[in-house]
């Protein structure tokens, strides 16, 4: 039997950068095995998923209308028949869910997979109204939403241990379900690929002798943007053939390309803002490693992406880091948080050595098939089938 859901997901924008954009993907795999409605809280009016029959978007942006809309939207989903609520992130879709599960009895799982505590908190030292605001209105109701939920999913054991430390909830309520990758999207470069890669190439004013490093990420502190001047002016010295690629934007954007322009990286810098994800596979078959020096991490989409396509990384070991990197780039390309140094050594040894190089690709190509959209959908389908007292 099809189970019947109603799923909520924070944004519908084909044109995103963020890993949403593979949710749609797998959320019209889903929709062959299930009786699936979509509620996004943001996105164009008539905007839709491929293989998905029923796609509401919210229409309200008043906070107080907005929640009460999407209890509405949930609760229309539950009368009409559909029995369990899964949502992705978003805190006040799982408020909007529990009432849910206590006025009409449905069951509700919640996707999660970040690094919380602590990082909502400005000052422990004083009440400001930074601190109160993001206690009450971020940091209190996850909390709640986590510790209320019949199913708590996140992308790794790892990260389900933390959950269980952190918010006092037991492993029989905790479930682990990665993060996928579509291999029809990310692969490795092929003789197809070079009339585009060499026309980017040219776009970008890359130098034909270039090794090209690629971030990927969020320019934010804890994506570990804050680090990036300090580690280009490091491996500058030592490789002066190196280029960056910078993909992704934030509140970092202008500090970043300030400290670029002060200490004379500008040329060998290409800031790219945000790349949508459906056309960002490219950067990873021109790039010969990809560079994540995060603070925080939850479980990285960006790392199946460069393994999927071949291509080596070198990144913190943070958050569920070590869980979806193989056991030679454990062993080999893996930093401690926050230690520059050793992340530029790791970076400057993989364009060094190029046979290491070789085997962290092999290893990251058949590390990938873990993560498979077929892979994912199966055990999406294991927890929400689940019979739960």
């Amino acid at each position: 039997m099809h189970p019947r859901i109603v799923y909520v997901v924070p944004l519908l924008d084909l044109d995103t950068e963020q890993h949403f954009y593979n949710l749609y993907d797998l959320l019209g795999r889903v929709s062959q095995h299930a009786d699936l409605e979509v509620i996004a809280e943001k996105g164009e009016r008539n905007a839709s998923i491929p293989g998905v029959e029923r796609v509401v978007v919210q229409r309200f942006t008043m906070p107080l209308l907005r929640a009460l809309e999407l209890f509405f939207l949930i609760a229309r989903a539950v009368w009409s028949g559909r029995d369990r609520i899964y949502v992705h992130y978003s805190t006040y879709g799982g408020l909007a869910g529990l009432l849910c599960r206590f006025l009409f009895g449905a069951r509700v799982f919640y996707w999660n997979c970040e690094e919380n505590a602590g990082h909502w908190r400005p000052s422990r030292s004083r009440l400001d109204l930074a601190t109160m605001k993001a206690r009450l209105l971020i940091e209190w109701p996850t909390g709640l939403v986590i510790r209320l939920v019949d199913r708590l999913v996140t992308g790794t054991p790892r990260m389900a241990t933390y959950y269980q430390r952190v918010y006092g909830i037991g492993p029989r309520r905790t479930r682990v379900m990665p993060n996928s990758v579509d291999p029809a999207r990310f692969h490795p470069a092929t003789t197809a690929d070079e009339p585009e890669l060499a026309a980017r190439a040219r776009e970008l004013e890359i130098p034909p002798d270039a090794e090209v490093a690629l971030f990927v990420h969020r320019l934010s502190p804890r994506k570990g943007s804050r680090d990036l001047p300090d580690l280009m002016e490091r491996l500058a010295r030592r490789r002066p053939q190196l280029f960056w690629l910078i993909a992704g934007d934030g509140p970092d954007r202008a500090w970043l390309e300030g400290e670029i322009r002060s200490r004379g990286l500008g040329a060998r810098v290409r800031i790219l803002g945000n790349v949508p994800n459906r056309g960002v596979s490219v950067y990873y078959r021109l790039s010969r490693v990809l560079v994540m020096p995060s603070r925080q991490e939850g479980f990285p989409r960006v790392l199946i992406e460069a393994m999927a396509s071949g291509l080596p990384f070198v990144a913190t070991a943070v958050g569920g880091v070590e869980e979806v990197a193989g056991e030679l780039a454990c062993d080999e390309t893996l930093a401690a948080r926050g230690n520059i140094e050793q992340v530029a050594d790791l970076v400057e040894r993989v364009l060094a050595d190029e046979d290491l190089a070789a085997r962290l690709a092999a290893e990251g190509i058949d590390r990938a098939r873990c993560y498979t959209p077929e892979r994912v959908v199966k055990r999406f389908l294991e927890i929400t089938r689940e019979r739960l007292s």
